[in-house]
């Protein structure tokens, strides 16, 4: 009913000097004040931020207990679109992928209003962090092909989020040795973190050569962002394996302890190489004066490494005779030197008296024979 009070105020010193002064109270009415943007609102954004990422969600007050914040604003500091303002909840959100080295932070002038009156602007902060950009290649040197047109992969992913399409030409350095499969690789914004494959095919040049060394190319980026455009990615170091027209190379290791004891197993160990995976290796022994052969499997006892067991009944004093034969994955085949191994026999149990002997009766007194015992002679 009175929406001004005028109320006087005297005060006295210590001198007696007398102070008057009159104050003015203005009494508005509810739903007749001006609502405010909550001021020094600050928000964090990372460059690249795909759009429509909620960026937060603003404050703001109103004394006027039932008025509701709506029509909330962007008046000034957002000429490119960037972000947008939901006019009833207040939750910003990007409209575009924002770049830092174009724009750093963003003041943004804030309005709202309660339905009736608009508050004043009011600055919020829109911080970008910058993101470094850059390529990931899984790989650098290791691809193996070869002219069976065996093949091998690398997968190449952006480290952040482009403006526009970035392009990667892929090739082979050595059309006789290889194909790639796609030629280009091609990341758009919405997609730059999903890593894509490059397949390397071996190609067979149909000549009788070498394991060839080539690279797969990575040819400088193409893109309408300058962040990623013109950036010259290292190669990637490549061998095409030769076709493999050559068997297993077989290796015997010594034996342990040098020789072999009559009734006693022998064991064989021999590295077997080549650069196809070794198959179904076998140990073939026979006795001496024996042509009946024994097969065994050899086991694998480490890298290249295999061995086999000759069993102590065929250790006799008339020595043992062994070979390998084995196969790679190309069927190329293998069949080793024939080897002969040293047998220790016990004392007296040498005798002239050998079945098929032309001596049947032994060694004459007073004669000199050679004789000849793939054995183990000691004391």
């Amino acid at each position: 009913t009175q929406p001004i009070h005028y109320i006087r105020v005297r005060s006295t010193d210590p001198f007696e000097v007398i102070y008057e002064e009159i104050l003015a109270v203005f009494v508005i009415g509810e739903g007749m004040t001006v609502p405010h943007v909550t001021p020094d609102q600050v928000f964090t954004l990372s460059e690249y931020t795909a759009s429509g990422t909620e960026v937060g969600y603003l404050e703001g007050t109103d004394i006027d207990i039932d008025d509701i914040l709506q029509d909330w604003t962007i008046v000034s500091g957002d000429d490119e679109g960037h972000f947008i303002l939901n006019d009833t909840t207040g939750i910003i959100t990007t409209a575009a992928i924002v770049n830092f080295e174009d724009i750093p932070f963003y003041v943004l002038g804030i309005t709202v209003s309660d339905s009736i009156f608009t508050s004043p602007a009011e600055n919020v902060i829109i911080d970008v962090m910058d993101v470094d950009e850059g390529i990931f290649v899984n790989r650098s040197t290791g691809l193996v092909t070869s002219e069976y047109e065996e093949s091998d992969t690398f997968t190449v992913v952006l480290a952040s989020a482009p403006l526009e399409d970035v392009i990667i030409p892929v090739f082979s350095s050595d059309l006789s040795e290889a194909s790639v499969s796609p030629d280009s690789l091609i990341f758009t914004p919405s997609g730059w973190s999903k890593p894509q494959t490059v397949t390397v095919k071996g190609i067979d040049d149909f000549t009788h050569d070498e394991n060839i060394p080539y690279s797969v190319v990575l040819a400088t980026t193409v893109s309408l962002d300058p962040n990623y455009s013109g950036i010259d990615l290292p190669d990637v170091a490549a061998t095409n394996m030769a076709k493999d027209i050559q068997g297993p190379v077989v290796t015997f290791l010594p034996l342990d302890p040098g020789y072999g004891s009559v009734n006693t197993p022998l064991t064989i160990n021999a590295m077997i190489t080549d650069i196809n995976n070794i198959k179904n290796p076998v140990l073939i022994y026979a006795a001496g004066g024996n042509t009946k052969t024994g097969v065994i499997f050899m086991d694998s006892t480490g890298v290249d490494k295999y061995q086999a067991t000759i069993p102590g009944d065929a250790m006799t004093l008339m020595g043992i005779s062994y070979y390998i034969s084995t196969s790679d994955n190309q069927n190329n085949t293998t069949t080793s030197d024939i080897r002969s191994a040293e047998v220790k026999f016990p004392e007296e149990s040498l005798s002239s008296d050998i079945a098929g002997s032309v001596l049947k009766e032994g060694l004459p007194r007073n004669k000199w024979r050679m004789i000849s015992v793939p054995a183990r002679l000691d004391e």
